[in-house]
């Protein structure tokens, strides 16, 4: 099983990365912090279980049709199963 966390904050990269880590079956996950970075590890690794994809990035361009559906490049991009994100942290002092 091989995963791909994208996501433009490490934190949270870290934490997808410690919870899929502790699935019975080990994953070799990848993580990329941009699309063009993800894109580089769809190519060498087409073969994909997951794809766990932050929807507000930066450079990433998508238009929801309804909750839970994207239209646009990114379905005809990414073949392996497509989980999307959107986390927002609170930080209190």
């Amino acid at each position: 099983m091989k995963a791909l966390v994208v996501d433009d904050h490490a934190l949270i990269r870290g934490a997808l990365q410690t919870v899929l880590k502790r699935l019975k079956r080990k994953p070799a996950v990848f993580e990329a912090a941009n699309s063009r970075e993800a894109m580089q590890i769809v190519e060498k690794h087409p073969d994909l279980s997951l794809i766990l994809l932050d929807i507000n990035l930066p450079d990433l361009q998508l238009q929801t049709t309804r909750p839970g559906r994207l239209s646009g490049k990114i379905n005809s991009v990414f073949s392996s199963p497509l989980c999307t994100l959107k986390v927002n942290l609170l930080v209190f002092s």
